[in-house]
């Protein structure tokens, strides 16, 4: 089994939630408020740049000791670059984690979207903009659901583990990266990249 994980993507949009839509119910309304405004900025958040270390750091750093740090800040820059920037940032920072496996994850073949995340149409697209990968959001993947597969295998209402993966196991939705974004986002993830070292020198 492979792992390659990050502290702060979740933990990181609900941060932006409490900070800069404090005054928002504290609903799943407000999350589609963040996505709508996120969408009205374009790729790159006009240079804003989000390091999501806000619990410091897994993968590729192992570094508990990381801070987060929002860098480009300018004048023009408003709540709804922000958003964007966020998302953008822990999109960036699953794309590291990733580079653990090297060449690897160019044989993955299939990839699938879970979490609370996916529920974001705007992040969901950027996630699969940077890491230039097309997937499926799987229609039910809760820690619940699997358990009932098991006990479904336990009692033998399904012939065995793979016999409940094919029946149980649907797709909610397709998701295909925009390849122009994606040229984008790769050159953007290399100033991502030379930030964080500058960062780091900072810190020495």
């Amino acid at each position: 089994m492979l792992d390659a994980n990050t502290r702060s993507c979740a933990q990181a949009v609900k941060w932006l939630r409490d900070v800069f839509y404090k005054d928002r119910p504290m609903n799943g309304k407000t999350y589609d408020e963040i996505d709508e405004e996120a969408m009205e900025v374009p790729v790159g958040s006009e240079g804003l740049v989000f390091h999501p270390y806000l619990l410091g750091e897994d993968a590729p750093y192992w570094d508990p000791s990381l801070k987060g740090v929002f860098s480009g800040i300018s004048i023009n820059h408003g709540r709804s670059h922000f958003a964007r920037a966020v998302y953008e940032g822990t999109a960036f920072a699953l794309k590291d984690a990733l580079s653990i496996f090297g060449d690897l994850v160019n044989g993955f073949k299939e990839n699938i979207f879970i979490g609370g995340g996916v529920k974001s149409k705007c992040w969901l697209s950027i996630v699969a903009d940077v890491l230039g990968i097309d997937g499926r959001v799987a229609a039910n993947a809760d820690a619940s659901f699997g358990a009932s597969m098991l006990a479904g295998v336990g009692i033998k209402v399904f012939d065995g583990p793979e016999d409940a993966i094919h029946i149980c196991n649907k797709t909610k939705n397709n998701i295909k990266y925009n390849r122009e974004n994606h040229e984008v986002y790769k050159k953007l993830f290399c100033e991502y990249r030379k930030i964080k070292e500058a960062y780091d020198k900072l810190r020495k």
